[in-house]
């Protein structure tokens, strides 16, 4: 499956794609293998359909998600939901007023803690595990959390690689356990000790 990128750019876009609910409901209609209801989203974050419907809307609005098909159950219409895009990125663009910029920067930062916060959720959740001793793990995950000194070039060479990587392991879940991941490459010229 080819994988095919978003790009979300406008103030609208940002406001609703970073709200960290939403967020969630998107990790779901990424890990589901076809369309599914809002209320089957629902049910997988153990929340109330009402609340989820909610938040599907303002996806569908801005075409993070579109109807895939209706399906009549008992005289009710089933409306199934898919991801448009299975992948995304945030465009934070310098125009516009300075306050207009913050605000703006403050939803892509909230989205990046969306993915942090997830991804610990995760780990927490999986380290839980680790108490049974008597549990038979071959494998139970690892981290690292390393500075690099890198060029744009070898930046981005990385960056070609984690893509690569998450291309090649997201798909084909059959007969396969599901490991989280989070990868990153950032500059941060603020704390270089080279120097």
């Amino acid at each position: 499956m080819a994988r095919n990128e978003r790009v979300i750019s406008t103030d609208e876009e940002i406001k609703i794609f970073s709200d960290p609910y939403r967020m969630k409901i998107i990790e779901v209609f990424l890990d589901s293998d076809e369309p599914i209801t809002a209320k089957k989203v629902a049910d997988i974050m153990g929340e109330v359909p009402a609340k989820v419907h909610y938040h599907v809307q303002k996806l569908l609005k801005i075409k993070i998600i579109e109807l895939d098909h209706i399906k009549v159950i008992n005289g009710i219409n089933a409306k199934y939901y898919k991801l448009v895009n299975d992948r995304f990125s945030v465009e934070f663009k310098k125009d516009g007023s300075l306050n207009s910029q913050l605000q703006r920067l403050s939803k892509v930062q909230n989205v990046l803690v969306s993915h942090i916060e997830s991804f610990k959720d995760e780990v927490l959740s999986a380290t839980e595990g680790f108490k049974d001793i008597e549990k038979d793990t071959e494998f139970g995950g690892m981290f690292y959390r390393k500075n690099l000194y890198l060029t744009i070039e070898e930046a981005k060479e990385i960056q070609d690689m984690m893509e690569e990587i998450i291309e090649k392991y997201s798909t084909n879940k059959e007969n396969k356990s599901r490991f989280s991941m989070l990868l990153g490459v950032i500059r941060n010229e603020s704390k270089d000790t080279s120097k």
